[in-house]
């Protein structure tokens, strides 16, 4: 028994097909082929529309959620990542209501698998719970090398969590931002995750660059607010992107 539609356009992930193809899916929902409707057959389900892949979402914060509309617009990312840093926290029931909510949309709009960027275990529940498929970015962050192996520690309890509650094959350590992953933490990285996939946040504004070309800029006055000292950090002449490639 075969499922067909015949949409008024496929869209097969690569280009537009003629009008007049058909999709065939199984009972579970795979795709089987695509056919002239002249080859279909009877019960053909023709549909006024657009049908494509899923889509995917390569980069989210589903924990961060609740902070919606509350962040400044184009304040710069030094101004951002503050931001962020003293609103993250909130009581677990906003969080995960938030959380929900926004992968209801994503669902709602399409998107079939995720990216997601984690600092905490608040996703887990919502995500065991998910038709979406996620896949989990354990970040990794810290500037000073002395922390490095402390940092790499706190994250990995994060990892064996997700590991724990059935996303082992789907997530990994990943470094948050040449910005704020030290030279020795960014080693620790490389080691612990060989061969797996990645995420990075780079080359997100000019200040990033200026940091590590020249040693100033903004990120400096976040470092200061931070209270982080960036005494052992050197400018290495280069881009961002250059620099921890």
């Amino acid at each position: 028994m075969y499922i067909k539609f015949k949409p008024t356009h496929i869209f097969n992930g690569t280009a537009l097909l003629p009008e007049g193809q058909v999709l065939l899916f199984n009972q579970e929902g795979k795709v089987l082929d695509v056919v002239a409707v002249a080859d279909a057959g009877d019960d053909v389900q023709e549909l006024n529309g657009w049908l494509c892949p899923g889509f995917v979402n390569a980069h989210c914060h589903i924990e961060l959620s609740h902070l919606k509309g509350r962040i400044d617009r184009h304040s710069g990312l030094p101004a951002f990542v503050q931001q962020i840093i003293q609103g993250r926290a909130a009581e677990p029931e906003q969080i995960e209501a938030a959380m929900i909510e926004a992968a209801n949309e994503l669902y709602e709009s399409g998107t079939v698998a995720v990216g997601d960027i984690c600092n905490t275990t608040h996703s887990i529940s919502m995500k065991q719970r998910s038709p979406l498929y996620w896949h989990n970015f354990i970040e990794v962050s810290g500037f000073i090398d002395a922390t490095a192996a402390n940092r790499l520690a706190a994250a990995e309890e994060v990892l064996d969590a997700f590991k724990t509650a059935g996303f082992a094959n789907n997530s990994s350590l990943v470094p948050h931002a040449p910005y704020s992953v030290s030279r020795t933490l960014f080693q620790l990285i490389n080691e612990r995750t060989e061969g797996q996939i990645i995420s990075i946040h780079n080359q997100e504004t000019p200040a990033e660059n200026e940091l590590f070309e020249q040693g100033t800029g903004r990120f400096l006055d976040l470092y200061n607010q931070l209270g982080i000292n960036i005494s052992g950090f050197h400018p290495t002449g280069a881009s961002s992107l250059q620099s921890w490639v």
